[in-house]
């Protein structure tokens, strides 16, 4: 747009240029007054090349990530390319926050959603229970994916996993509360459908319009399971020699969709 022979953008510590060099004795601009979004220098060597640099500015508390836009070529710069490479730059910077808000509730996010898993499966005897968690990746799987194994009486071991809808901070919030209150009706000793029931009838007072999938199963000490599925894809059952089937019984709609 600029025409420009060649430009160089830092922002923060970072630098990154393309197109030609500027001569090898000759200083970029260091910095743009914050009084103003553009300035304008030249170099004369050995022929007169000029430079225009813009601010960028995210105008955040993140972080000293504010920058330099700096172009130059061998023809002078006119009122319209300064007003041009102004727009841009407060463009840039408006990219450049809102990165970096999103990266802050990304990093919030994933410390709060660890935090509320399982620090240690517990050891029950008879049972022996393998977890492997692997959110779909570094950003997309935070949010509101959780699994939970709970002591329940008589050596029995309660199994949640769920996944809320959405991603982010307030879907990792949300999916605390609806882990707790599934613990809690869990330990009451209700039965896997009633648990979810429960849940379904809780989720209106503290999530709104939130809903997710959630498969909750009961391990008896014989190994035989009793569970009850609210929208989650069936979970795979391994049996001895082998064999495995969906466990595709006991059906129902997601938690808080309100239609149980």
């Amino acid at each position: 747009l600029l025409e420009a022979d060649g430009v160089q953008i830092r922002l923060g510590p970072q630098t990154a240029g393309a197109g030609a060099a500027p001569p090898s004795s000759a200083a970029l601009a260091g910095e743009v007054p914050s009084s103003s979004r553009t300035t304008c220098g030249g170099w004369i060597l050995p022929t007169r090349t000029h430079w225009l640099a813009a601010r960028v500015d995210p105008d955040t508390d993140l972080g000293d990530e504010t920058g330099l836009i700096c172009v130059w070529r061998n023809r002078s710069f006119t009122a319209f390319d300064e007003a041009l490479l102004a727009q841009f730059a407060r463009l840039s910077a408006t990219s450049l926050r809102n990165a970096l808000v999103y990266e802050q509730e990304h990093q919030i996010a994933l410390t709060l959603q660890n935090s509320l898993l399982p620090a240690k499966v517990p050891a029950v005897d008879g049972i022996d229970v393998q977890v492997r968690y692997r959110p779909s990746g570094a950003h997309t799987g935070v949010g509101g994916d959780w699994f939970d194994v709970i002591e329940l009486p008589n050596k029995r071991v309660g199994l949640v996993i769920g996944d809320v809808m959405g991603h982010g901070l307030a879907s990792a919030a949300f999916m605390g509360q609806l882990r707790v209150a599934l613990r809690a009706f869990a330990t009451e000793g209700h039965s896997p459908s009633k648990v979810l029931e429960r849940a379904d009838w809780l989720l209106p007072t503290i999530g709104g319009e939130s809903i997710a999938a959630v498969i909750y199963a009961i391990i008896e000490t014989d190994g035989r399971p009793r569970y009850a599925n609210a929208g989650h894809p069936p979970p795979l059952g391994g049996q001895n020699g082998g064999s495995a089937t969906y466990l595709s019984h006991g059906q129902s709609t997601p938690v808080g969709a309100g239609l149980a």
